[in-house]
């Protein structure tokens, strides 16, 4: 008996050790390395919101703003053709609900940096917003392609975006940020996806530190993030996007006024 129960201890440490090393060599195939020892400092930051899309169904912004949500990235376009069937009613119900909005575009690595700049352009069509347009830069679901050509094509979106002078955030996980992010793009924003404390050699300005977020007026998991800063801070931030995007929107409305016909 004494042998048999070694025997079943030794087969449970295995498989215990097993399931550590999947869960891991999964988390670090997503680009993320999860530590469940370490304990994320999110108290630190005081300012909280979420990113949406068509995936997460109808939402009750109103709910989501009166539990303390502040703000919301919505997801505009994909690619150069690509929009998503919620944007409108979720840009439109967040801004009634008092939450300052955001868009972010999905990019494809395939595709080139400037039409996918124009097809986010022309989806939010003068939008009064509050946050910068945003960049998501992932290998989940995009085709191999040379990091140097992804990063390349990313400069040309954030060129044709910033010539009229809106204010533009990459967001990326671990791997995308090593590969694509770090060292490049000084005049942008960083939005981290990390499921530990973020640490990667830049200053960031979002932090998404979930996937699997539950909040009132949503039901389905949800993205969670955080702003890096304080609340007055925050006030700055936002009232000089807004003045940033006003000005931008106007540009880029008087150029293309033929094109947008």
């Amino acid at each position: 008996m004494a042998l048999r129960k070694r025997h079943i201890l030794l087969i449970v440490a295995l498989l215990l050790a097993f399931i550590g090393m999947a869960t891991a060599a999964i988390s670090i195939l997503n680009g993320n390395v999860i530590s469940p020892s370490e304990s994320l400092d999110i108290d630190a930051y005081k300012i909280s919101g979420i990113d949406v899309s068509a995936h997460n169904g109808n939402i009750d912004f109103a709910k989501a703003r009166a539990a303390g949500t502040e703000f919301v990235f919505v997801k505009a376009t994909e690619g150069a053709t690509f929009r998503d069937s919620a944007m409108n009613s979720n840009l439109r119900k967040a801004h009634e609900a008092g939450l300052k909005t955001g868009v972010y575009h999905f990019f494809r690595f395939d595709v080139d940096g400037v039409k996918q700049a124009h097809n986010l352009l022309k989806a939010i069509a003068g939008r009064p917003l509050s946050l910068p347009l945003v960049i998501d830069v992932e290998s989940h679901t995009n085709p191999y392609t040379p990091a140097d050509i992804v990063t390349r094509k990313i400069h040309d979106m954030v060129d044709e975006l910033t010539a009229y002078g809106y204010p533009v955030i990459i967001y990326s996980n671990k791997k995308g940020f090593d590969n694509h992010v770090r060292d490049e793009f000084a005049d942008c924003g960083v939005w981290l996806c990390s499921f530990t404390q973020p640490n990667h050699g830049k200053n960031w300005t979002f932090w998404q530190y979930s996937h699997k977020g539950s909040i009132p007026g949503i039901y389905s998991d949800v993205d969670l993030d955080l702003w890096h800063g304080t609340a007055s801070e925050w006030q700055q931030y936002t009232a000089k996007t807004e003045k940033a995007i006003s000005v931008a929107n106007m540009l880029y409305a008087t150029i293309n006024a033929n094109r947008l016909r």
